[in-house]
C-alpha cells in the first residue's frame, strides 16, 4: 500500500487515527492548520510534535482550502477527518460550517480522484439521523441542527461525485469520547468540572441517551474498512450499546472521587435525545468488533485528563 493522508491529522480522532497508522509502519501524509474556531489549539500542537519528525510522517501545516491538493499525489488512500464538528456553534457560524464540512470534503474527494487514490474515507456523524437516531444505516435524514445539515450535504455532494474510480466509505460516527477529546465536549467538561470539585452542568432534559463509542474503537473501524474487499458503502461506527446520560454520570462520579455536585441547565436546541447505531452492516463487511466498555473508556479519559492541566 502506497501513502494514506490524514486530512485534519491535529483534531481527536484525526491524531489517534494517525498515531496507529505510524505504529502500524504506514507512512502518512497529515494536514492540519490548528483551526481554533471550536476550542484552543495548544494541547493539538503539543501532541502533534511528539509525532511530527517520525520518519514515515510527513507532517504539512496548511489550510487545506488554500492548500494544492496534488501534495495527495503517491496517496493510496485518503481518511478525511477535517471540518467543524458540533452543533453549538454551527447556528452562530453555518456558513463556514457549510464551507470547511461540505465544499472542502467535495474538494479532497475530487484531488483523490484526480490524483489516482483507490480509497477515500469520509468522517460523517450520527447528526444526520437527528433528534432520534435508532436503527441501521436506513433511517431517514433528519438533521435538527446547522452542522446535521452539513453533514448530509456532504454525504450527498459526495456521492453525486463518486464515479467508481476510487471508493468512497461514509462512516457515521456516534459520540466518540476517550482520550484527546474536544475540550468543548460533554465528557471533558463534566470531567474538568468534577476533578476541580466544581458544579457540573448536566442538561435538564430527561430520558437523554447516547450510543458512546469509545475513540480506539473508532480508529480500528477505519482501519477495517481501508481493506481493498469493502467498496463503496455507507456504515453507523457505534458501540451498539446506548447508555443513559445519568449512567454515564454516575461512572464519572465514581471515577473522580465520588463527589460530583450536579448543576441543571437548559439543553441545548439540536441536541440528539436518544442515539443508538445498529452496526451490522459493518461487522458483516469486516472483522471490526467494538471492544471497549464504557468504563473502561471512561476510565482512560479520566486518568488522561488528570495527567496534565488543560485550558
Amino acid at each position: 500500500m502506497g501513502k494514506i493522508a490524514v486530512a485534519g491529522c491535529a483534531g481527536f480522532i484525526g491524531r489517534h487515527m494517525t498515531v496507529k497508522l505510524l505504529d502500524n509502519g504506514f507512512s502518512v501524509v497529515g494536514i492540519d492548520n490548528f483551526c481554533e474556531e471550536l476550542y484552543s489549539s495548544t494541547t493539538r500542537r503539543d501532541e502533534m510534535s511528539k509525532i511530527q519528525h517520525q520518519a514515515n510522517f510527513e507532517f504539512i501545516n496548511a489550510d487545506l482550502l488554500d492548500l494544492d491538493l496534488d501534495v495527495l499525489e503517491e496517496c493510496d488512500v485518503v481518511l478525511n477527518f477535517a471540518g467543524l464538528a458540533g452543533q453549538a456553534r454551527s447556528w452562530e457560524i453555518p456558513r463556514r460550517y457549510r464551507e470547511l464540512n461540505v465544499d472542502l470534503a467535495v474538494k479532497l474527494y475530487e484531488a483523490a480522484l484526480r490524483n489516482g487514490a483507490r480509497k477515500f474515507v469520509h468522517a460523517s456523524s450520527s447528526s444526520v439521523y437527528g433528534e432520534i437516531s435508532v436503527g441501521d444505516e436506513s433511517q431517514p435524514f433528519n438533521p435538527c441542527s446547522p452542522y446535521g445539515e452539513t453533514k448530509v450535504e456532504a454525504e450527498i455532494a459526495l456521492g453525486e461525485a463518486s464515479n467508481g474510480a476510487c471508493d468512497l466509505a461514509i462512516l457515521r460516527f456516534f459520540s466518540v469520547y476517550g482520550p484527546g477529546q474536544r475540550t468543548d465536549m460533554g465528557f471533558f467538561r463534566i470531567i474538568k468540572s468534577a476533578l476541580a470539585g466544581e458544579e457540573v452542568p448536566v442538561h435538564d432534559r430527561p430520558g437523554l441517551m447516547r450510543d458512546f463509542t469509545y475513540v480506539s474503537d473508532v480508529v480500528e473501524a477505519v482501519i477495517a474498512v481501508i481493506d481493498p474487499k469493502v467498496g463503496t458503502e455507507i456504515f453507523n461506527v457505534a458501540s451498539s450499546k446506548p447508555t443513559s446520560l445519568e449512567e454515564a454520570l454516575d461512572v464519572i462520579e465514581e471515577l473522580t472521587n465520588g463527589n460530583m455536585r450536579r448543576r441543571l441547565i437548559e439543553t441545548p436546541t439540536g441536541l440528539q435525545t436518544i442515539s443508538s447505531g445498529d452496526t451490522t452492516r459493518l461487522r458483516r463487511a469486516t472483522l471490526w468488533r467494538p471492544s471497549t466498555s464504557l468504563r473502561d473508556g471512561l476510565e482512560k479519559q479520566v486518568s488522561w485528563q488528570k495527567s496534565f492541566s488543560i485550558s
